[in-house]
């Protein structure tokens, strides 16, 4: 099983699906992640970030996606980043097994980095939205192992600042970042074979087999 390549996307089901199970119901998950503060102040930030519709509440409001289009998104929001895709660890020759009946296995073990960029119009509402994708990204280790990863790392989150570049058109936005790395295999069965041809040099004033050449000792 190969999950190379897919790892920003896998990323987001995560926190889709881990943002609507903690904001479910009168989101008790959710006010877990923050002992200490009072339920009135969990309870604004809920009704932020998931606020109720004709009284329900709105657990996939929050726009979590892989691809920023500044046109088509309104704060607040997730965007997941992939960054380099670094080869970790290689066999000799890339080849990870022996010959088989279906051909030769070459693979490689990769680095996945993704970066998660959380953006909203209030310092404590990006606070707590860190606090909530670190809470669903390691509560979900699982997942990426089950899927073919073969580990998933926290590599720290960024400071929390104003966003310069978005203040006109957001009139303040409030950002912090998140990376995250996981490694996953990259397999390929070669079945096929190509074979070689022979090529056939003539000059131009040459028809081989109705074939004229293309040598121009012009040129």
């Amino acid at each position: 099983m190969s999950a190379a390549g897919f790892f920003d996307v896998h990323c987001a089901l995560v926190l889709q699906d881990g943002w609507a199970a903690l904001t479910a119901s009168d989101g008790a998950a959710f006010r877990a992640l923050f002992p200490g503060v009072g339920d009135d102040i969990t309870t604004e930030w809920l009704n932020e970030l998931a606020p109720t519709v004709d009284g329900a509440r709105n657990q996939y409001g929050l726009e979590i996606r892989t691809a920023f289009v500044p046109e088509q998104t309104t704060l607040p929001f997730i965007v997941i980043q992939y960054l380099d895709e670094p080869e970790d660890e290689a066999p000799l020759g890339y080849l990870t097994m022996s010959k088989t009946e279906s051909g030769r296995k070459h693979g490689m073990l990769l680095r996945q980095t993704a970066q998660i960029h959380i953006m909203t119009p209030h310092p404590e509402l990006t606070r707590c939205l860190h606090v909530s994708i670190l809470a669903i990204m390691l509560s979900n280790r699982d997942f990426f192992v089950s899927n073919g990863y073969c580990d998933l790392e926290y590599q720290g989150g960024g400071d929390l600042q104003a966003q310069q570049d978005l203040m006109p058109e957001f009139l303040g936005a409030y950002v912090r970042t998140q990376r995250y790395t996981a490694r996953a295999d990259f397999d390929v069965t070669i079945s096929t074979t190509l074979e070689s041809h022979k090529v056939l040099v003539a000059s131009a004033d040459q028809v081989i087999g109705g074939t004229v050449g293309g040598v121009d000792s012009n040129t």
